[in-house]
C-alpha cells in the first residue's frame, strides 16, 4: 500500500454500496485503513491478515490474494489509483470471508460496516418531510468536526441521485453567498448530483476562491456538493461510526448455553 486515499475505490458488479461507501468514509484518515492491515507490506506468499471486528471483538481475518475477475478486471471493487492499490480489494474479500461470501454483503447498513471495520458504535438519523435542513446540518457538522466516519443513503433516484444506494459523506462549507453544502461521494467513482451546486453550475467558475477552499473539480469522479436543503429532499438517512482514536471498550466471554462475548464501548 503506498497510499490510501478516499477515491481509492470504485464499486464493481457487487452490491455492497453500504461496505464500499463506509471505508471510504473512513479512509478520509488513512491510519483508520492501515490499522486494519496485521500483514501491513507485501507478502510474496499472497496472505494476509486483516484485524475486523465481531460483536465488538477484535478477531484476524486471514486471506490469500486470489480474487474474482474477469479477463483482467476485477468483478467487484477495483483500484482507483494509477498504482493499482490493492487495499480495498483486499477489505473487500476479508469482509466476505467473515460474512460467509461475496454474495451474503449485497446489501446492509453503513453503522454495521463501520462497527466490523473500526470496531466502534454509531448511529444514525432518518430524514423525512418533517426533517429541517438546520437539523441535519447541525448533526452532520457535529459529527464531521469531531472526526467521525460518516455516510448517508438514499431510497429513490433523481436528478442524478441513485436510490437505494449509500453514499460518503466528505465534508460541509459554507459558500461565501451563504449557501451551505455538503461534499459527498458515490462509490461508484461516477453518477453524481446534477442539481444546484453541481459540477456544471456557473457558480464554481464565477467563484474560484470557494472553489479551491472546498477542493471542487469538474470531473465525473463520483464527488459533488449539493445544498443541504437538497439533500435533505433526496436523502433518507446519515449515519456515523466513532472515530477508533476516541473510543475506548472492554470485552468479556460469558459462558451459558454457549460462549458468548459481552462488549462495553465509550466515546469522548
Amino acid at each position: 500500500m503506498s497510499s490510501i486515499n478516499i477515491d481509492d475505490t470504485i464499486q464493481g458488479y457487487l452490491g455492497d454500496c453500504w461496505v464500499l461507501a463506509t471505508i471510504a468514509a473512513a479512509a478520509e484518515k488513512p491510519e483508520r485503513v492501515w490499522r486494519m492491515f496485521d500483514t501491513k507490506s507485501y507478502n510474496p506468499a499472497g496472505v494476509y491478515s486483516i484485524r475486523l471486528y465481531e460483536l465488538g471483538v477484535p478477531l484476524s481475518v486471514v486471506i490469500d490474494d486470489y480474487l474474482p475477475i474477469s479477463g483482467t478486471q476485477n468483478l467487484f471493487v477495483k483500484a482507483n489509483t494509477p498504482q493499482k492499490e490493492t487495499w480495498p480489494l483486499l477489505i473487500e474479500k476479508a469482509f466476505s470471508k467473515l460474512h460467509g461470501n461475496y454474495k451474503a454483503i449485497e446489501g446492509g447498513w453503513m453503522v454495521d460496516a463501520g462497527n466490523t471495520f473500526l470496531g466502534t458504535g454509531g448511529s444514525s438519523i432518518s430524514i423525512t418531510s418533517t426533517t429541517t435542513a438546520d437539523s441535519i446540518w447541525t448533526n452532520a457538522k457535529t459529527w464531521d468536526d469531531a472526526g467521525y466516519v460518516v455516510t448517508a443513503a438514499t431510497s429513490a433516484s433523481a436528478n442524478g441521485i441513485i436510490g437505494g444506494h449509500a453514499y460518503t459523506f466528505i465534508s460541509e462549507h459554507v459558500l461565501s453567498n451563504g449557501a451551505r453544502v455538503f461534499k459527498l461521494r458515490n462509490p461508484w467513482g461516477a453518477s453524481e448530483w446534477i442539481g444546484a451546486y453541481a459540477d456544471t453550475d456557473v457558480f464554481w467558475t464565477n467563484n474560484p476562491a470557494d472553489a479551491t477552499a472546498v477542493g471542487f473539480l469538474n470531473k465525473n469522479d463520483g464527488v459533488f456538493f449539493m445544498t443541504v436543503e437538497d439533500f435533505g429532499k433526496h436523502f433518507t438517512s446519515l449515519a456515523f461510526n466513532y472515530d477508533p482514536s476516541n473510543w475506548f471498550q472492554s470485552y468479556w466471554l460469558a459462558r451459558g448455553d454457549g460462549d458468548t462475548y459481552g462488549v462495553a464501548g465509550t466515546a469522548s
